[in-house]
Order: C-alpha cells, then sequence, then structure tokens
C-alpha cells in the first residue's frame, strides 16, 4: 500500500511542481495572454505568485518527509491545502465556463493522498 501512495503522491507532486514554477516564472502579463490562462485575469499578478508558492510548498510537503524519511506529519497537511487551492480552480473556472476535469483529478489525488497517509499514520492496516 506504502508503493502506491508513493504514486500518487509523486503524480500530485509532478504536476503541481509544473504548475507553480510556470507560474512563478512567467511573467504575469505573458500568463494572462496565455489562452489556457485565460483565469489569471480574474486575478491580481500577487495572487497567482501566492497560489503558485502555496503549490511549491505543498509539493515540498509531499516530497521531503520521503525523501528524509520523518516528519510525515506534513504529507496530509499538504494534501488539505492542494485540495482547498483546487476547490478554488474548480469554482474559478465553473464561474468561468471552462471545463474541470483536470481539476477534479487533481482534487480526487489530493484526497487519495489524504486518505493514505491518514491510516498510513495511524497504522491501521489497509484492507
Amino acid at each position: 500500500m506504502k508503493i502506491i501512495t508513493w504514486i500518487v503522491q509523486g503524480l500530485l507532486s509532478l504536476a503541481f511542481l509544473g504548475a507553480s514554477i510556470s507560474k512563478l516564472i512567467t511573467p504575469y502579463d505573458q500568463l494572462a495572454s496565455t489562452p489556457n490562462m485565460a483565469w489569471v485575469n480574474d486575478f491580481s499578478a500577487l495572487q497567482i505568485q501566492l497560489i503558485a508558492s502555496v503549490e511549491l510548498l505543498a509539493v515540498l510537503g509531499l516530497t521531503l518527509p520521503l525523501l528524509l524519511k520523518k516528519f510525515y506529519f506534513v504529507v496530509p497537511i499538504s494534501a488539505i491545502f492542494l485540495a482547498l487551492v483546487m476547490v478554488g480552480a474548480i469554482a474559478t473556472h465553473i464561474q468561468r465556463g471552462e471545463a474541470i476535469l483536470v481539476n477534479i483529478i487533481l482534487l480526487t489525488l489530493s484526497i487519495a493522498t489524504l486518505w493514505f497517509q491518514k491510516h498510513l499514520l495511524s497504522s491501521k492496516p489497509l484492507v
């Protein structure tokens, strides 16, 4: 079961790593002019940087405990923050009439990570 957890966390981390870095390094005007990033126009440059920073910190919270083999309590906290980001993203995309499938997948992976970690931290057997 740990391997499944690592795979889910890895997929989640990779998705958000790419998304957060692109938002952090791409100038706001360029992001806003990208067709699939039109939602950026609903937020200020500072808000986009804040969203990207939360995503990046959550990625670190998902991956560093696995690498360091300690501080596992940070993983569920990171998963909660990513789930909250996805709830906000879903709300934004619904208001704009945009597709939300990717956001739902990422929300599902975040919730799955939270669930797996809850059971791993409590040492309950996963049946």
